[in-house]
C-alpha cells in the first residue's frame, strides 16, 4: 500500500480540507439562500471527488488505481441516492428535528455498505474495485 511520511502529508491534507470545505460551503449557501435546485445540480457534479483524485495523483497513485476507485464511487452512488431519498422521507415525516432522520437513514446506509462489500468481496468482483 502507499504510505507517505507524516510531515509530507499535512500540507496535502490541508489543501484538500480547504477545497472540500469550499465545496460544501458553496452548496450550503446555494441551497439556503439562492436556489435549492441549482445547489442540487452543483452537488451532482463530482466536484468533491476532484480534490481526492488530485491528492491521489500528487502522491503518485497509478491511473489504474484511481480508475478503480472512481468505478467504486460510481457504483456506490446508488447508496447515495437511496440514502438521500430516505433522509428526505424521514425528514418530511419527522416532528422531532434532524437527529432521528439522520440516524435512521445512516442505519440503512450501513446495511447497504455491508451488502455492497459482501457482493464485491464474495461475488468475485474484487478485481474491478480497489
Amino acid at each position: 500500500m502507499y504510505l507517505i511520511a507524516s510531515n509530507d502529508i499535512i500540507p496535502h491534507l490541508l489543501k484538500n480540507f480547504v477545497l472540500g470545505g469550499l465545496t460544501i460551503a458553496s452548496v450550503s449557501y446555494m441551497a439556503t439562500f439562492l436556489n435549492p435546485m441549482l445547489a442540487s445540480m452543483w452537488w451532482s457534479y463530482p466536484i468533491s471527488i476532484i480534490p481526492v483524485i488530485y491528492f491521489m495523483k500528487e502522491n503518485k497513485i497509478s491511473n489504474s488505481h484511481i480508475s478503480k476507485f472512481l468505478l467504486g464511487i460510481t457504483v456506490v452512488s446508488i447508496l447515495t441516492i437511496l440514502c438521500c431519498y430516505l433522509l428526505s422521507y424521514f425528514i418530511k415525516n419527522s416532528k422531532d428535528g434532524l437527529l432521528e432522520p439522520i440516524v435512521l437513514s445512516s442505519f440503512f446506509w450501513i446495511i447497504g455498505c455491508v451488502l455492497f462489500y459482501a457482493v464485491v468481496k464474495y461475488g468475485g468482483y474484487t478485481d474491478y474495485f480497489i
